[in-house]
């Protein structure tokens, strides 16, 4: 490799130049400066440790007898720095004593004057040469490491997605516990935010919380869905759960210990009376004693086998009741401020809800909004169907409150608030979600809603696959590590907690799971979204959400056709479960 090709391999390297005599320093610039070494100098010693100090150097040049502190002084300072650059001495009397001396103490190189030009090129080449030999070292190891985060991200998404099917399954046993496990992640997030805990332990503690009954999964139906009372022998079955969880989880969460132990102690007593380990007050790790509260408030307010669900208002002073004796009194304190900040919080019991039986189509449409003795209010649709809208709007309204609303072309349709909710943008800009249930839908907006569902399934049906793929979320320069779980030519849907609103747009990284490996990076833009809570609300839904890939870079297009048809080839589909539906 020449040295100019060398240079371009590396990139830029600069060069600093410590000399007392002038002449000296104006030489070695205009050479080095020939060569496409980015140069600079210096004539003392002390001033030359301070620029490299707060400079970025790969060279240096430094004479050894000079006023002041020598070259020897600076070579022993700049040895000791983390990073110090390739060091050659020069000087005017050299001895042999004087080179093995300079070499031994960390130096590359010792020349002496007058300064052979070509010769110090060859050196300078040679220690280049080493640069970029460290530097590829550096790239490899990066990338091994890379490839093993990437590795064990993948593998515990796959472990995460089936264990959200064991949830699934586990939960789809009895009607009554369906939903369960998510409902209570979403109480656990909102109090473990209202006690302003760190977001990584939030994440741990919302990661416990959607996993905390996995155990149970080994519990036979015949003690699950027992409509009387437990035996002793039965109740000990029950009570193993907890460490089974725990045992089932810690393979994947060995990094998080506070998963587990939140997993493992969430059937803990305050008072020392729970289990498995009857620990006591603050003994309980914290994200126990906050799963303890969202997993009995959501027990209490939904139907079981073995009893009708409570009302909100009994189960929030059943938990103030028990504080300090079942549950910690600062986290009761959390979750009574969560509980005001979001008052529908029995998400299960909403009747509106629950009657809301017809299929429900994702569509982002503008609409006005009249309420009586009010302007009418811009908004638009998240989802619709033959009996509701799902809107967001500028503005505040309440429960039960009549409305007219007219999407774009179509005639005015009579509706009731049915639920309302003010959230916030990522800017802290307020807005609200409501939930309209129209009154006597007219034969225009069902035609409508009949049209939309075949433009659903003409749109997606034969481009999309259903594959778990970890994937890299980069906006306004953050990260996020996140899944595909609906991949097409055109885009995807993401799952995420924290979904991005709408038309925001966003870059992604993710590499085909197939023999080539390809990775595939994409320019895209949100084009509806499923947050935490609009999730718990529909039967089987997935918080996330939807992507429209605006730029493919490279030929990732062409291979991202190849695999999907590939995929999709080997398969075998029910075209009705192409549809997007949303239950």
């Amino acid at each position: 490799m020449t040295f100019q090709e060398l240079l371009a391999e590396i990139g830029t390297v600069n060069a600093l130049i410590v000399d007392d005599e002038e002449t000296i320093r104006n030489m070695l610039e205009i050479a080095l400066d020939s060569w496409g070494i980015e140069t600079d100098s210096c004539e003392t010693a002390e001033e030359g440790l301070l620029k490299i100090q707060r400079g970025n150097y790969q060279l240096l040049i430094s004479d050894i007898h000079m006023d002041g502190r020598d070259g020897t002084w600076l070579l022993q300072e700049v040895i000791k720095l983390e990073q110090p650059p390739m060091v050659f001495m020069i000087t005017g009397m050299g001895t042999m004593k004087m080179a093995v001396h300079t070499l031994t103490n960390g130096a590359y190189d010792f020349l002496t004057k007058p300064i052979d030009l070509n010769l110090l090129q060859q050196k300078i080449k040679s220690a280049l040469e080493m640069i970029e030999m460290v530097n590829q070292r550096k790239r490899y190891l990066q990338r091994i490491e890379e490839i093993a985060i990437s590795e064990r991200w993948r593998a515990q998404q796959l472990f995460l997605s089936g264990i959200d099917a064991l949830i699934r399954a586990l939960e789809a046993k009895d009607e009554y516990t369906e939903g369960h496990s998510t409902r209570v992640a979403i109480i656990t997030e909102g109090i473990a935010s209202a006690m302003n805990l760190p977001p990584k332990e939030i994440t741990e503690f919302v990661s416990a919380a959607r996993c905390h009954d996995i155990g149970k999964i080994g519990v036979p139906d015949s003690i699950l869905l027992k409509a009387g009372q437990l035996t002793k022998e039965e109740f000990e079955q029950i009570q193993a759960h907890p460490a089974e969880s725990a045992r089932i989880l810690t393979p994947i969460f060995k990094e998080m210990p506070g998963v587990i132990e939140a997993v493992h102690h969430h059937h803990e007593r305050f008072d020392g009376n729970g289990y498995p380990s009857g620990l006591k007050g603050h003994q309980i790790p914290l994200g126990a004693r906050i799963i303890a509260i969202a997993d009995a408030y959501d027990a209490m307010t939904s139907n079981r086998v073995y009893r009708k669900a409570r009302s909100s208002k009994v189960a929030i002073e059943d938990i103030i009741a028990c504080s300090g004796k079942q549950f910690c009194p600062n986290v009761v304190k959390g979750f009574l401020s969560f509980y005001e900040a979001v008052p529908n919080l029995t998400f299960s019991n909403n009747i509106w809800q629950n009657r809301r039986k017809d299929s429900r189509y994702q569509l982002r449409r503008s609409l006005i909004v009249r309420f009586k003795d009010r302007d009418p209010i811009k908004a638009s649709t998240i989802d619709l169907s033959a009996s509701g809208m799902h809107i967001e709007i500028l503005g505040q309204v309440s429960s039960g409150e009549e409305a007219v609303v007219r999407l774009d072309g179509h005639p005015p349709q009579r509706a009731e608030v049915r639920w309302y909710r003010e959230i916030q943008d990522a800017a802290g800009t307020p807005f609200g979600e409501l939930g309209l249930e129209l009154l006597q839908p007219d034969r225009d907006y069902l035609n409508f809603v009949e049209a939309v569902s075949k433009m659903k399934t003409e749109k997606r049906g034969n481009k999309r696959i259903d594959r778990i793929i970890p994937v890299n979320v980069i906006s306004k320069n953050e990260v996020y590590k996140q899944n595909i779980s609906n991949l097409g030519y055109n885009g995807a849907f993401i799952q995420s907690k924290t979904p991005l609103h709408v038309d925001s747009e966003l870059r992604i990284l993710f590499t085909l799971p197939d023999k080539s490996g390809t990775e595939i990076e994409a320019i895209a833009h949100v084009v509806h979204r499923t947050t935490l809570q609009q999730a718990i609300n529909r039967k089987g839904g997935i918080p996330g959400m939807g992507i429209k890939f605006s730029h493919i870079l490279g030929d990732g297009r062409e291979k991202l056709k190849q695999f999907i048809d590939v995929e999709r080839n080997s398969l075998t589909h029910d075209k009705d479960g192409e549809i997007v539906i949303i239950h």
